[in-house]
């Protein structure tokens, strides 16, 4: 978890700096682990912030220029980069090509640049990129958690969640002083519609919008406010409402987060079939493919959404959007693999159980089968980013192969299962208990479909051992 007390003021300044500017900005934060970079990202992503992370090892320091360049970036883009020093030829020589590349590399990122690692690494970097380290803005530092406190749940989506009280003081003053001058005025007025949305005072952010001028707003402000009203209506509950107010909105011209987050709280309440929806993503395939961005978040827009259509039954839905976002997954995984290969994982276990809940078992064991091989490639250069992946998938992997007959195949997944979780177990107990307990009793299972003892089982045993030594 990365959002904890300690983190708060240092959050809080990135997401302020992160608004507040726009095109290129060189961010170092201290941060110590790839867990820690990896959760950075995801939360800055769930902050409306589409946030790529690079953390490139050995030979990814030969191309990381031609991979920071062809990362999806510019407004509401962000790019993290995690390293931790090194003296291989590779990394050094790539610091300095960034140094010497220094002014045509910002023209062209127009996003802020998140450099993330450990003190040691920026001391690193402030010795061979010098020119660059002299640009840099704001340095944080973010404090890991103790094991024990890492949750399981993931941050929760607030369009506005950078905007706190203060902020809606400010502008309100401002807006006092504005008085008489319309575009101030609505531009202003806007601003605290946000900042009361992000706040939930729902009753506020109503009031400022009913009395907001459009006239008064640039073209692209006006889509804005519609959003917003949309908001609105989800936030209070009123999912007809926000369906009406969504509907005749145009298409985007990119996908924006916004838009996405909107949609996805829509299209998941299985009252009406999905054709906005499909309307969008049409919309979105159109788009010029010069532009990886649109196609980035559309993925991911079709993983969660699968996701969620499954959780409430509405099984070929889910395998429909699981089977498009795997292939825009392998689209991107193919032309940038050390971006989007994990991506693409974590597509292609989603749809193995898509297929499962439809029985489709030979087509759901190939996909999981790929899933698992991949993440098993991942984890083996940076096992302590990848291997909670590769554990979930082989236990996915073992209830697929025996449901198809294959007993001794499914015991040995699961028996792999187990031991990566035990591993986990004794680093970070909190984070990993349930899915350990899931597994375990997955063992157990397929020990009895074989007729073996379990008592006989080795790590069954190491593993019942660690749940009865957390009891006492």
């Amino acid at each position: 978890m990365i959002d904890t007390p300690e983190n708060q003021e240092a959050l809080h300044t990135l997401l302020r700096t992160l608004t507040l500017n726009e095109g290129f900005l060189l961010l170092p934060i201290r941060c110590d682990t790839y867990p820690q970079a990896r959760a950075l990202t995801e939360w800055l992503n769930a902050q409306g912030f589409l946030t790529t992370l690079l953390a490139p090892i050995e030979d990814d320091w030969d191309h990381l220029l031609t991979d920071l360049l062809q990362a999806p970036r510019g407004p509401g883009h962000a790019l993290l980069l995690f390293a931790r020093p090194s003296q291989r030829a590779a990394q050094l020589a790539a610091l300095r090509g960034i140094n010497q590349q220094r002014d045509p590399l910002i023209q062209q990122l127009d996003c802020p640049l998140l450099w993330c690692g450990p003190s040691s690494f920026h001391e690193q970097s402030w010795s061979c990129m010098p020119d660059m380290w002299s640009i840099r803005a704001v340095h944080l530092e973010l404090v890991p958690p103790p094991p024990e406190s890492l949750p399981t749940a993931q941050p929760t989506f607030n369009l506005f969640s950078w905007l706190q009280p203060e902020d809606i003081a400010r502008d309100t003053a401002l807006l006092a002083q504005a008085k008489g001058d319309p575009r101030a005025e609505a531009r202003l007025t806007l601003r605290l519609v946000e900042g009361h949305l992000g706040q939930h005072n729902t009753a506020e952010a109503a009031a400022l919008l009913d009395a907001l001028r459009l006239d008064q707003l640039p073209a692209e402000d006006v889509q804005r406010v519609q959003l917003d009203r949309v908001y609105l209506a989800i936030l209070t509950g009123e999912i007809e409402q926000a369906r009406s107010l969504l509907e005749p909105l145009e298409p985007p011209q990119r996908y924006m987060p916004r838009t996405l987050y909107l949609w996805l709280c829509l299209a998941a309440e299985p009252t009406q079939p999905s054709s906005r929806y499909d309307q969008l993503v049409s919309s979105v395939e159109e788009l010029p493919p010069a532009d990886p961005g649109d196609i980035r978040e559309l993925a991911l827009a079709l993983y969660h959404l699968s996701m969620s259509q499954a959780s409430l039954g509405l099984h070929e839905r889910a395998l429909r959007n699981a089977e498009h976002g795997t292939h825009l997954y392998r689209q991107l995984a193919q032309e940038r693999p050390l971006i989007f290969t994990p991506y693409l994982a974590g597509s292609l276990n989603n749809l193995g159980l898509r297929l499962s809940a439809l029985g489709q078992r030979e087509a759901a064991l190939e996909a999981v089968e790929e899933s698992v091989a991949t993440y098993r490639t991942l984890s083996a250069s940076r096992p302590e980013a990848f291997l909670p992946d590769l554990a979930g998938s082989l236990n996915n992997l073992g209830n697929m192969l025996s449901a198809l007959g294959r007993c001794e195949e499914a015991l040995a997944a699961s028996r792999e299962s187990v031991g990566y979780y035990t591993l986990l177990m004794r680093t970070y107990p909190e984070v990993f208990l349930r899915y350990f307990v899931m597994s375990v009793q997955g063992l157990l299972k397929h020990l009895q479909e074989n007729d073996i003892d379990p008592e006989s089982d080795p790590t069954l045993i190491e593993a019942i051992t660690l749940l009865q030594s957390r009891a006492s």
